[in-house]
């Protein structure tokens, strides 16, 4: 993932099911690490794109 956030992706999801977690990154900012989500949305990378939790874990 910092490979593409190295690259100019603005928002990237890495979503690990076993762990229930979702790892987000952002261009210049610190990783950050959820678990138990119920939906996530891609903000203002892609207005009004979301996934529940049963579509992602």
């Amino acid at each position: 993932m910092q490979e593409y956030t190295d690259n100019s992706t603005r928002l990237g999801w890495l979503l690990n099911p076993q762990d229930q977690q979702v790892e987000i990154f952002r261009r210049d900012s610190p990783k950050k690490v959820l678990s138990v989500l119920t939906q996530m949305e891609a903000e203002n990378v892609l207005t009004g794109f979301a996934l529940t939790r049963q579509n992602i874990l």
